[in-house]
Order: C-alpha cells, then sequence, then structure tokens
C-alpha cells in the first residue's frame, strides 16, 4: 500500500463526484433517482485533501453503504442508507453523552441540537462520527474525572478509555489534545500513579503512533509547504499576529456559522438573529452553573482551556500550511463547524462560580427556543432545495 493509492481509488465513472460545486435541489435528485453504479467502467478519482481521514472517520456510513450495496446498484438508496448510519450513530452517541454528563446537561443538550450539528450528523462527511465521538468521549472524560475521586475504573471503563483515544486520535490528528483529558482522571481511578501513567500515557501515545503512521502511509506531509514552515519556525510571533489577526477579522463569522448561518456547502444564508439568541443562551448556561452542581477546579478548568486552544491552533496551522500563501495576513478556510467537537470543552471552561442560578430556571424555556429555532432553519433551508 503506498500514499499515492490512499490517497485516491478507482472509482464509477458516470458518477459527478464534483456535486459539492453546486447546490442540488429535489429537482436533482429526483431526475438523478434511477442513476446505477458503472461498476465495468472504473475511474482513477485523486483526493489527497481527504487523505487525512483514515477510514474510521467514516465507519458509521461506510457500515450502511456496504450493505446497502449487497440489496441495489442504485446510487440513491445507497447514498441515503450511508446518511442514516451516520445519523443513527449520532443520535446513539449523543443520547449517551447526555447520560454520562456529570454537569452542564443543558449546555450539552443545546449543543446537540445545534442546526450545524443536526446537518453534519445526516451527511457522508467525516464530521458526522468525528463531531458524535468527540462530543460523546468528552463527556464520558468528564464523567471518569468526577467519579475517579472515590471508585477505581473496571476493565470495560479502561477499554472504553484506550478506544476513545485511539478513535479520536485517528480520526483527525487536530483533535488529538482532546486525548490528553485522560490525564485529569484521578490517580485513584487507576490504582496508583503508576497503573495512571500506564494508562494515560499509553492511550495516547498508541493513537498519536497510528495517527503518524496513517499520515506517513497517505504522504500528508508531501502537501506542506517548506517555505511555510520555515516562515513560521523563522517568525514565529509573526504567525501569532497572524493568528490574532483572523480572530478579530472572522471570528463573529465563524461563531455564526457554527450556529448555523450558512448552511448546505456554506451556500444556504440563515438570517443570524435567532441563532444569536440561541447562542447567547448557550454561553449564559455555560458561565452561570447551577448551585450544588458539580465544580471543576481551577486547574483542571484551565487544563480544559488549554486543550481547546491546542485543538485551535493545530487546526489554524494546517488550514494555513495547506490552503494559504506564505505569510499570508490572514489565515482562510477555517469554518464554524471545526469548533464543534471542542465546543463542550469551551463552554466548561467559561464557567464563573460568581454567577450562580437556581436548578431548573431556565430549562424550561430551552425546548421551546431550541425546536423554533430548528424549525426556522429547516424552512429556509427546505426553500433553497425543494426549488
Amino acid at each position: 500500500m503506498n500514499g499515492e493509492y490512499i490517497s485516491g481509488r478507482m472509482m464509477p465513472g458516470n458518477l459527478d463526484l464534483n456535486t459539492w460545486q453546486h447546490k442540488a435541489t429535489l429537482r436533482d435528485i429526483i431526475d438523478n433517482r434511477n442513476v446505477k453504479l458503472d461498476k465495468d467502467n472504473l475511474i482513477w478519482y485523486s483526493f489527497p485533501n481527504m487523505a487525512l481521514y483514515s477510514l474510521t472517520s467514516y465507519l458509521p456510513q461506510l457500515a450502511g453503504v456496504a450493505l446497502a450495496d449487497l440489496f441495489t446498484d442504485f446510487v440513491l438508496p445507497i447514498i441515503y442508507v450511508g446518511r442514516i448510519f451516520g445519523l443513527v450513530v449520532t443520535i446513539a452517541a449523543l443520547y449517551f453523552a447526555l447520560k454520562l454528563m456529570p454537569f452542564k446537561k443543558e449546555c450539552l443538550f443545546m449543543v446537540a441540537l445545534l442546526p450545524m450539528l443536526m446537518q453534519e450528523a445526516v451527511s457522508l462527511s467525516a464530521d458526522s462520527f468525528i463531531n458524535a465521538l468527540a462530543v460523546l468521549f468528552v463527556a464520558y472524560l468528564f464523567c471518569l474525572v468526577t467519579k475517579g475521586v472515590d471508585k477505581i475504573l473496571s476493565k470495560g471503563e479502561l477499554v472504553l478509555l484506550w478506544a476513545g483515544s485511539v478513535l479520536i486520535a485517528l480520526c483527525k490528528v487536530v483533535y488529538l489534545p482532546i486525548c490528553t483529558l485522560c490525564f485529569l482522571i484521578p490517580a485513584f481511578a487507576f490504582g496508583g500513579k503508576n497503573r495512571k501513567y500506564i494508562h494515560t500515557i499509553g492511550a495516547v501515545g498508541v493513537g498519536t503512533g497510528l495517527n503518524l503512521l496513517w499520515m506517513s502511509l497517505s504522504n500528508m506531509g508531501a502537501s506542506a509547504s517548506g517555505e511555510q514552515i520555515e516562515f513560521i519556525l523563522k517568525y514565529p510571533f509573526e504567525f501569532i499576529k497572524i493568528v490574532v489577526r483572523t480572530v478579530l477579522h472572522y471570528g463573529d463569522e465563524v461563531f455564526a456559522e457554527l450556529l448555523g448561518s450558512n448552511m448546505g456547502g456554506l451556500n444556504i444564508p440563515v438570517d443570524e438573529t435567532p441563532l444569536l439568541i440561541f447562542g447567547v443562551v448557550l454561553v449564559v448556561l455555560a458561565v452561570a452553573p447551577e448551585k450544588n452542581s458539580i465544580r471543576l477546579k481551577t486547574g483542571i478548568k484551565f487544563w480544559i482551556a488549554m486543550v481547546w486552544m491546542a485543538v485551535l491552533a493545530m487546526t489554524w496551522g494546517s488550514m494555513y500550511l495547506g490552503y494559504n500563501k506564505v505569510g499570508n495576513n490572514l489565515i482562510t478556510g477555517f469554518q464554524g463547524r471545526y469548533f464543534i467537537p471542542i465546543i463542550l470543552l469551551m463552554l466548561v471552561s467559561l464557567e464563573n462560580r460568581h454567577f450562580e442560578r437556581e436548578p431548573f430556571e431556565l430549562r424550561k424555556y430551552l425546548y421551546p427556543l431550541v425546536t423554533s429555532v430548528n424549525i426556522y432553519v429547516l424552512f429556509i433551508v427546505l426553500d433553497q432545495v425543494l426549488w
């Protein structure tokens, strides 16, 4: 197996694999409902930019597509079975995340129903599984951090810790820092400091090693410009200024995109007003904890903040290396959906004990708010794709 093979493959020649360039409508779907896979006419398609994602990023959709392919050659049902599998896995992951999350359940509830997350959940993109896995794994780690004070982890819990770390690392390298949250689990939970080092360093180390192996096989490092890397190393403070300038220039746009201001392929604009109300309520829930709820120590919140900052730094770095010219004043290509795997970490690190609120004080408003915002966004999308 070589990098060229991983960066592309033989595909049926009658398929248009560049549909992302236009906005598909219901009429397009109806007109192409009888298209079949032409397995006798295979053409080589190269997708080196997608080689960053290993096959683990597509496990749910891969299972759905493989299953549908056993029963039909029609493209449309194959696509939608893959989408349904991705959606089912996302729903299951979010359900168990809500069960496991020891605090900030309202924040997680709102994150789970972000219009952008829901759109990605039903897509064939890698984001579907990455988002679901990251939210579930973060909730699981927070559960271990809080209950590990007086309970030793079972073998099953340790297996899940290792599996989550490896899957996160294999899905996308920029989210690797999330795995370091396992260092926050008390040593007592592992049965001592030595066992903690074995399991935490081991899990993160194996995940890192497997990711580096995949990147070497897919030759991903070959696409990074040596001049860009040299620029970052030679002028680190200039690169920091570029990052700060990017945040100031695109910050509000990216935050709105995270909430759902541009749906589809970022080509379906949505009025930001209801989305901003959604976002403000989400931030208020994060900043003001409920009375008598579990509180994290300042040191733990600092570590959490460092983790999501590291993810952002790695994401900006990868965008600069892959899509921007040397010394560009701004880093272009960053999208709001990249925040979804770390949004829970960002919200938890915002908590301020000086702004307590009564339990259940705001929960009665969440259901109508979330429902109305999603119905509004859905109507906007349908208006664009039905005609």
